[in-house]
């Protein structure tokens, strides 16, 4: 087992490009063969792809909730946090990124229901907010009014993870937040790169 975990370690350190190659693999086995290389992928319309673990989805779905009690747990553990930094005078800015199917919901297949329009995230950050007055935020608005501009998720070689252009766009987010605390810090712009195709 140790061996297998260092190979891995030693195997990513020393192989150049084997998050692209794994992204293009995913990517030829999907179009050229329609395999699926994980079993914790689904295809959604246009071959969209979506990384959906069963909580995953029951998370999309806005199934099970958290209730108060649960909620009540992770407003005890974020307040631990936020009050060990405030004694040493740091700030607390929480940031939760959004699921690619919260930012493309169209995309999903249809025999995949949402139970209501409240989520997880949505009842995470008001209950601390609200309890604790936690800096708890979430990009997902920003997302989704800059999707009808650029794509901001991986259509289907990256089942989960923003792109490069929603990486900034929540860079930008979460800088905003951090210029609140350190008001001379420089944020990057649009401006500041130049964007070609490869």
């Amino acid at each position: 087992l140790d061996f297998n975990k260092n190979f891995e370690s030693w195997f990513n350190d020393n192989l150049g490009f084997r998050e692209k190659l794994v992204k293009a693999n995913t990517l030829v086995q999907h179009q050229l063969f329609g395999r699926l290389t994980r079993d914790n992928l689904m295809v959604g319309k246009n071959k969209w792809l979506y990384m959906m673990y069963p909580d995953m989805l029951k998370i999309y779905q806005n199934i099970e909730l958290p209730n108060e009690a649960r909620l009540m747990v992770y407003s005890q553990k974020f307040g631990q946090i936020q009050e060990y930094l405030k004694q040493k005078n740091i700030p607390f800015i929480m940031m939760i990124c959004p699921d690619k199917e919260t930012i493309y919901p169209e995309n999903m297949p249809d025999t995949v229901v949402k139970n209501g329009n409240v989520s997880r995230t949505d009842l995470i950050i008001d209950y601390l907010n609200r309890e604790n007055n936690i800096d708890i935020f979430t990009p997902k608005n920003a997302l989704l009014q800059m999707k009808n501009r650029a794509t901001v998720y991986s259509q289907n070689f990256d089942a989960s993870h923003w792109n490069d252009y929603g990486a900034f766009i929540g860079y930008l987010e979460l800088m905003n937040k951090v210029k609140k605390h350190i008001s001379d810090i420089r944020i990057l712009s649009w401006n500041d790169f130049i964007i070609e195709p490869e």
